[in-house]
């Protein structure tokens, strides 16, 4: 009896995919296609015995997968609901001053274009504390006690002062107390030659959260009449918070943010004042479409190395080889046209300028459009493939099958013929 485990162990740690898409799942309608595929397929198919080994198993299995991965980057590239190559992107013609990210897919709703100056960009509160010497220390020792106040909370803070601390020392403990503290305050020391200050920096900006001007402010308590905050003058306040000045297509706009969401369609990064207009376009997503045409090269070849690996022990797999690389071989004119090279070993290349080009152009497109010879090819070998892995396994034929008497059996003579659990059964 053919022991299975092997096969499942190999397969869930190799092949087995990290992520699952919807091409993973199946209509009733699909399963019901896929059923009756195996049966025309095991109709005509002989009776026939194979040599079962780890190498065997395992090269069934990953040609499967191999199989289907393939098929599903074809299906996504041609599939209508996902549009791959309707993507757009923001493209800045000064990326320095305003960058932007799609975060729509309704890429319809977008405008050609947004047209932006930036006068000044929203502001953090800084307080920047007194310079003091490093080594020595400018308050009694003792414990203290001081708060912070900020977005509407107030946070008390301890700190016991030892004699043998020095500001520098002090500076740092304060600075580390804030930011575990996690307030929405950086806290830091500046060192300048032998003197060091402390310094306080808002992680918001703008004005709308201010209280007196401020986004936060810092005092002692009252039971000391000289602490730490006066001692370090850390209410000082080097910097005010304000808001950022643009305009979008000549109309003024403030923000307390430099990071600005415009209809729920764009993402705006303001990163610089500037006096000249920067336009902001919306273009094909070039460099995602290349990414998952890369995906589908990669796919391709995947099929090629387990059918090249396999070659010396299973003649199957130079048939395999032969008929995958003949699809290749018979549009290799269409593919390099788009900037897919077929080498000498029959792996695909991508030559990124012209993939880029031909995608501009709408060549790449119709490679994987409705009409496509070539994605009719890659479809019906992958499916016939996925429905009878061991096609290209070794075996003898033990009967053929009497045509004047065929039997509907979707699962005989091959376990594997459509039926691998796996991740889309």
């Amino acid at each position: 009896m053919l022991d299975l485990n092997p096969v499942y162990n190999y397969y869930s740690t190799v092949y087995s995919p990290k992520s699952q898409t919807k091409y993973d799942s199946h209509k009733r309608s699909e399963l019901k296609t896929v059923y009756n595929n195996m049966v025309k397929v095991n109709t005509k198919s002989p009776l026939f015995k194979v040599k079962v080994n780890d190498s065997m198993q395992n090269y069934a299995i990953g040609l499967k997968s191999a199989a289907i991965g393939l098929q599903h980057f074809a299906e996504f590239l041609s599939d209508k609901d996902e549009d791959a190559f309707s993507k757009l992107t923001a493209l800045s013609s000064d990326s320095s001053v305003v960058s932007g990210s799609v975060i729509t897919t309704d890429y319809s709703s977008l405008p050609e274009s947004l047209q932006f100056t930036v006068d000044e960009l929203a502001k953090n509160q800084i307080n920047v504390g007194q310079s003091l010497s490093s080594d020595e220390l400018d308050i009694e020792s003792g414990a203290y006690s001081f708060t912070i106040k900020t977005n509407g909370r107030s946070y008390g803070f301890n700190l016991k002062v030892k004699p043998e601390d020095t500001n520098l020392r002090v500076q740092s403990r304060l600075a580390n107390f804030i930011n575990q503290a996690d307030i929405g305050i950086d806290a830091y020391v500046q060192q300048n030659g032998t003197r060091s200050h402390l310094v306080l920096e808002s992680q918001d900006t703008g004005t709308e959260n201010t209280r007196n001007d401020l986004l936060f402010s810092i005092e002692d308590t009252p039971a000391h009449t000289f602490g730490l905050v006066e001692a370090f003058q850390l209410d000082t306040v080097s910097q005010y918070p304000s808001d950022a000045i643009f305009t979008i297509n000549n109309m003024e706009q403030t923000s307390s943010s430099n990071n600005i969401a415009i209809n729920k369609m764009v993402e705006i990064e303001l990163k610089k004042p500037s006096q000249e207009p920067v336009t902001l376009s919306f273009v094909p997503d070039t460099e995602d479409i290349i990414e998952k045409v890369k995906e589908f090269a990669n796919s391709y070849n995947n099929v090629i190395d387990i059918a090249n690996e396999n070659s010396d022990s299973q003649r199957g797999a130079k048939k395999l080889l032969h008929e995958v690389q003949g699809i290749a071989y018979r549009h290799h004119s269409t593919l390099e046209a788009v900037g897919l090279n077929i080498g000498e070993d029959g792996r695909m290349t991508t030559d990124d300028a012209l993939l880029s080009q031909s995608v501009g152009n709408g060549e790449v497109q119709q490679l994987f459009g409705d009409l496509s010879g070539f994605r009719s090819d890659i479809n019906m070998k992958t499916e016939e493939i996925s429905l009878d892995p061991m096609n290209y396994v070794d075996k003898t034929v033990i009967t053929y099958p009497n045509p004047g008497h065929t039997f509907s059996n979707p699962y005989m003579p091959s376990i594997y013929s459509g039926m691998l659990y796996n991740y889309y059964v």
